[in-house]
């Protein structure tokens, strides 16, 4: 596993790596994937194809091949993060007072 700084990332990034250089960004950076991304890709894909020099089936794709995959993760969602914040305070007070 890689030891270098984590990155975050974004669809613009990824687009200007050539393949190789995606392969080197892989192995050498621990990448951080926000879920903005995946939303930017969903919305590549409902893109209208008469303004596009692909299809947006080829542009996902090329995004999906040049995505980091070894070293990467998924970043929470930051609601996710705040209703478990939320929650954890009541959930210990809950248990505590069964016990």
């Amino acid at each position: 596993m890689a030891q270098g700084p984590v990155t975050i990332f974004d669809k613009s990034t990824i687009q200007s790596f050539s393949l190789d250089e995606a392969v080197i960004f892989d192995n050498f950076y621990r990448s951080n994937i926000p879920p903005v991304f995946l939303v930017e890709c969903l919305a590549d894909l409902e893109r209208d194809k008469r303004l596009m020099r692909s299809t947006p089936e080829q542009l996902v794709g090329a995004l999906a091949e040049k995505t980091p995959d070894m070293q990467a993760s998924a970043n929470v969602f930051h609601l996710d993060i705040l209703k478990g914040a939320l929650l954890l305070p009541l959930w210990t007070t809950y248990s505590a007072t069964r016990t």
